[in-house]
């Protein structure tokens, strides 16, 4: 310690920075500092100030963001819901096996596709309703799949009997169900090509 209250002197600054004796950077950033100062009365400019331009510096650069502020978000259902404990708290991991999406029927991987946007499981559900053949329109944001062979066919689109699937229902009718559409145009400039990752 020097004389001017209890500060450190360099050679214990030296050992603080280190992380002698247990104590924490800020610990040693204080150290430092106080044995940056110049003594009472030194000349600007000298090599003590230049160190404490260098130590204000670093601290500059190292100010908090306001991310750091932030709690760590938790998952939170979209539906949460009292179930049993018994219950199963986590996803099987078969749910990202993409085995398990080729064995599963058109309804159910359209169930995933719809109701897990965003997800590793959309994708794997897109991915095998390609594998069955199935087309996801951009347009009209529904999936087709040929029914019979085009009857025409171009280099902009085809035309035929497509079956489709109406998640949503239109004009009164039951949604959820595949519907078959004669004469449908596809063209396709709205097919949607996205190469998907296992």
């Amino acid at each position: 310690a020097d004389s001017r209250g209890g500060a450190p002197s360099a050679g214990d600054a030296k050992g603080v920075a280190g992380g002698g004796g247990g104590l924490s950077a800020l610990d040693g950033f204080v150290g430092g500092m106080a044995a940056a100062l110049p003594p009472a009365g030194a000349a600007p400019g000298t090599e003590r100030g230049a160190r404490v331009d260098e130590l204000l510096g670093s601290a500059l650069r190292s100010l908090p963001q306001a991310a750091d502020s932030e709690r760590p978000r938790a998952f939170v259902p979209r539906a949460p819901a009292a179930v049993p404990p018994s219950y199963p708290p986590a996803a099987a991991p078969a749910v990202d096996n993409l085995a398990l999406y080729d064995r599963l029927d058109a309804d159910a991987l359209f169930f995933v596709f719809y109701f897990h946007p965003g997800t590793r499981q959309q994708q794997m559900a897109a991915r095998a309703l390609k594998r069955l053949g199935w087309r996801f329109h951009t347009k009209f944001s529904t999936w087709f799949q040929r029914h019979d062979e085009p009857q025409v066919t171009t280099d902009e689109y085809e035309q035929g009997t497509y079956a489709y699937f109406d998640v949503g229902g239109a004009d009164g009718h039951e949604g959820w169900v595949q519907r078959v559409k004669p004469g449908f145009v596809f063209e396709y400039e709205f097919m949607e090509n996205a190469v998907l990752e296992a």
